[in-house]
């Protein structure tokens, strides 16, 4: 399982090519991909709050719950 996140959307983002490189590297090797481009950008719409540290681009306190959460909710509806 590979998860996946851009803090940009994928049209502004200059690692337009990791993200293709992932997802072609999932399929070919039957992989489950949880991207969570299209929910990130989402919550951040809608909060307006940034996933990211200002210093380094790692995720902030914000970030990490909001993955966490994500994952969790995943992994729940997956014994449904």
């Amino acid at each position: 399982m590979f998860i996946l996140f851009l803090l940009n959307s994928l049209d502004k983002s200059n690692i337009l090519w990791q993200h293709e490189m992932v997802r072609d590297l999932v399929e070919q090797n039957n992989f489950e991909l949880i991207d969570l481009t299209k929910s990130m950008e989402q919550d951040f719409i809608w909060n307006k709050r940034k996933f990211n540290t200002e210093i380094d681009g790692h995720w902030n306190e914000y970030g990490h719950e909001f993955v966490a959460k994500t994952l969790y909710n995943y992994f729940i509806n997956l014994k449904k």
